[in-house]
């Protein structure tokens, strides 16, 4: 779509050709407008039972009941057994005497 540009003041006249090629340039620009407002497309996405099936879909916190809990899952190493296994690892490594 070529939109033509041509500023009109009040009390000018304009040309008939020129008066239709903006009146043919609002209608392309009105039938666009209409074609990119359409909804049906994304009709049904955000409706109060679509979001409530999704929402059924996951997992409560019942279900997570007896399975690991970020408590367990943040403790450290203690260093004193850290040190140990490299002593145990450096003897295994060690040759024999």
């Amino acid at each position: 779509m070529a939109v033509t540009s041509k500023k009109v003041e009040a009390g000018d006249e304009i040309k008939a050709a020129v008066h239709n090629a903006l009146v043919d340039d609002i209608n392309d620009l009105d039938s666009e407008v209409t074609s990119k407002a359409d909804t049906s497309a994304v009709n049904n996405k955000a409706d109060k039972t679509y979001v409530d099936t999704e929402l059924g879909k996951k997992a409560n916190s019942s279900s997570l009941s007896g399975k690991a809990n970020t408590s367990d899952l943040n403790k450290k190493a203690d260093q004193s057994d850290l040190e140990a296994l490299e002593s145990r690892i450096a003897a295994l490594e060690s040759p024999a005497e």
